[in-house]
């Protein structure tokens, strides 16, 4: 893009231009001095695009089986593949399940704090007995 054109330089006596002799003047294109001229003209709209996926079918039944029993995301796909024909590949299954279970976790977890000292932490854990072979 050349910046040594502008407006001012192509509107110097409020005349009205030929855009052929000004190209001819600045060396560059009459399609450059149409740009600087009419820059609305040339405006692109992004467009936006929307991405689907193979997944967003089978979302509600794969929150469903996580909500009930908790299933990994190899059953999951396994079901979706199986029951439902589904043709997509298991990564997208994994990195959507796993983003439910860290959801699902957080809702779970309650923390709390107390002044130090009164707090204490017990771990329960069945003990197995050892008998000694003699």
């Amino acid at each position: 893009m050349r910046k040594d054109i502008t407006i001012e330089h192509l509107l110097k006596g409020g005349e009205k231009l030929n855009k052929s002799a000004l190209a001819r003047q600045y060396n560059c294109c009459w399609e450059t001095i149409d740009r600087r001229l009419n820059p609305d003209k040339y405006k692109k709209e992004k467009k936006i695009r929307i991405y689907t996926s193979k997944l967003d079918k089978f979302k509600e039944i794969i929150d469903a089986k996580l909500e009930e029993n908790n299933i990994p995301a190899t059953g999951i796909y396994y079901l979706l593949k199986t029951k439902y024909n589904f043709d997509g590949k298991y990564g997208i299954v994994r990195k959507y399940v796993s983003s439910k279970k860290e959801n699902i976790i957080k809702e779970l977890t309650i923390r709390f704090e107390t002044i130090k000292g009164y707090q204490s932490q017990v771990d329960y854990e069945k003990t197995k007995d050892i008998k000694h072979l003699e």
